[in-house]
């Protein structure tokens, strides 16, 4: 099945933007970068990994580099958040990554009116890094509580950031150096520590 690859967002780069669609097809596709799908009103299907889910008011869906989706939409307004892994906290993006599954539910009505909040509030400050990279954390937050509620946000092990940097550097080469370099170890004890945690 062909592929098809959509814009880059480059490294520290964040978009967010309010779309409406109606009947439109988007063919099977993959991203070099993060994107959250926030469904305000509309329906339609989305297919992610092969998993079909039904495009409804308050669907959430996120997706890493590893995950090909296409959709089907009848009509809708929604929110696409698409960002590179540097302008979040890892520890906040391995919760949501360290399963190839992407993720896919339906945010409670008070959820809605956060996440609704949140995204305008990004939309119009993506100039600012530092509270735009703030308000993207308390969307991921979010999603973290709600696919895994007892868990609070650890330090992030090396293991988790190097599978983090593997996931969003997979299709440009990734090697035992240049992923023992990005974990800050030499590549001898980043090999033996890798499979002793993994």
């Amino acid at each position: 099945r062909k592929l098809s690859r959509m814009r880059f967002i480059e490294n520290g780069m964040i978009s967010c933007e309010l779309r409406n669609h109606k009947q439109e097809y988007v063919e099977t596709h993959l991203h070099d970068f993060f994107e959250i799908e926030y469904v305000i009103s509309g329906s339609g299907t989305c297919f992610i990994d092969g998993k079909k889910y039904d495009i409804l008011p308050g669907m959430i869906f996120f997706m890493s580099p590893v995950n090909t989706h296409k959709v089907f939409i009848d009509t809708a307004t929604y929110v696409n958040i698409s960002f590179s892994e540097n302008v979040c906290t890892p520890g906040l993006l391995s919760q949501l990554t360290i399963s190839d599954s992407a993720i896919a539910l339906c945010l409670q009505e008070s959820d809605r009116k956060l996440l609704h909040s949140l995204s305008l509030e990004l939309a119009g400050n993506l100039n600012d890094n530092t509270y735009s990279g703030m308000l993207l954390d308390c969307i991921l937050t979010k999603l973290v509580k709600h696919i895994a509620p007892n868990k609070s946000a650890k330090a992030l092990s090396t293991s988790k950031k190097a599978i983090l940097y593997i996931i969003n550097n997979f299709r440009k080469g990734v090697t035992l150096e240049n992923t023992a370099a990005y974990v800050g170890l030499t590549p001898a004890y980043f090999s033996g520590l890798f499979k002793k945690e993994t």
